[in-house]
């Protein structure tokens, strides 16, 4: 799946999402909001709400396409990867422990920040696991 959202391949990506569908979330905090993505969704024109932004508080409503080129569609492959283990954080917090039962794992893919942007333009993706079922994907990006 990582491969597909570095390349921008959104076909590629659908066609690996199960068909109950993965709890895909705008940020770290996990909540009732994050929507579940199947397939058939994902390909379909239906606006969702995937939370608000950070600051202004104006909802986030994208179709899944919209959400895919502006959250997921990042060179998360060449990024640094780390099992268990946050190397990119901001404000929000990563509420893992809260929202899904014990024994779930999480890999993370680490776009480290510039200094010409103060470091604030990281960004990061985690996929959450159960053994080896893929329950989530959580994008992850600093925030005011």
């Amino acid at each position: 799946m990582v491969k597909s959202m570095s390349s921008g391949d959104f076909d590629g990506f659908v066609s690996l999402l199960p068909e109950k569908g993965l709890l895909i979330s705008v940020d770290a905090y996990i909540d009732e909001i994050d929507p579940v993505i199947t397939p058939r969704i994902a390909r379909s024109d239906k606006v969702l709400l995937w939370g608000y932004e950070p600051g202004s508080g104006k909802p986030i409503r994208l179709t899944f396409r919209d959400f895919f080129e502006k959250y997921l569609h990042k060179p998360y492959e060449k990024g640094k990867k780390s099992l268990n283990e946050i190397k990119c954080t901001g404000n929000t917090p990563f509420n893992i422990d809260k929202a899904f039962d014990k024994g779930v794992s999480f890999v993370e893919f680490c776009i480290p920040g510039t200094e010409e942007n103060g470091y604030l333009d990281w960004h990061a993706v985690r996929f959450i696991y159960l053994g080896d079922s893929l329950l989530a994907i959580v994008h992850d990006s600093w925030s005011p």
